[in-house]
């Protein structure tokens, strides 16, 4: 290991170790915005990476990958600076937080070129029929086991897929197995239930 190497990997966890104690800081001060009942939608992102990214980055270490973990934790540090900012202001009354309407599971209605559904605000609680976008992730193989964590990311949407291998696992027979055993293993441990269309129904999709 040479010189520069050396120093980037002693950066980095220099570096991580401040953005763990900016994460701890960013839990307490949430934690008082949200007895206050302020709505901490926003800076819920970036907590919510910041308990991500931090071990991530650890890993990226650990493999080799110092150049990437390096920047990477400039990044984490950074948006754990501005966020524990934000909550600190509005904490003082400085700042005014936004509420987020989050759409609620039900039935979703298209209306000239957008998608309409119930939405629920973060902030008042109040339910209100209004345009919604969907967003979300699909494909890779993380995105199974971060279902749970979707709300916080602001995410409302999955595309899991499941090719011809999947459903078609010889010439003759038609197999649902993968894709009812990854509902399953999803949904479990939020007693939640993904939201399925029967022929006919209106679309809907996970809140």
């Amino acid at each position: 290991m040479n010189n520069n190497t050396s120093n980037i990997i002693e950066a980095v966890r220099a570096e991580l170790t401040e953005s763990q104690n900016l994460l701890d800081q960013l839990n307490q001060l949430a934690a008082h915005a949200r007895q206050r009942g302020l709505p901490i939608d926003y800076v819920d992102i970036s907590i919510a990476i910041l308990e991500d990214f931090i071990p991530y980055v650890y890993s990226d270490l650990e493999g080799g990958e110092h150049e990437r973990a390096l920047e990477a934790s400039y990044a984490v540090f950074e948006l754990g600076k501005t966020a524990v900012g934000e909550l600190e202001e509005f904490l003082m009354e400085q700042l005014k937080p936004v509420s987020v309407p989050r759409y609620q599971t039900g039935e979703i209605h298209i209306d000239g070129a957008s998608f309409h559904g119930m939405t629920k605000d973060s902030g008042s609680g109040a339910l209100e029929q209004r345009p919604v976008f969907f967003t979300g992730y699909g494909h890779f193989s993380q995105v199974r086991g971060d279902v749970e964590k979707f709300t916080r990311y602001g995410i409302n949407l999955i595309q899991v897929e499941f090719g011809p291998q999947s459903v078609f696992p010889d010439e003759t027979t038609v197999s649902n197995a993968e894709v009812e055993a990854f509902l399953l293993d999803r949904w479990r441990p939020s007693n939640a239930k993904p939201a399925r269309r029967a022929e006919g129904e209106p679309y809907r999709t996970r809140s």
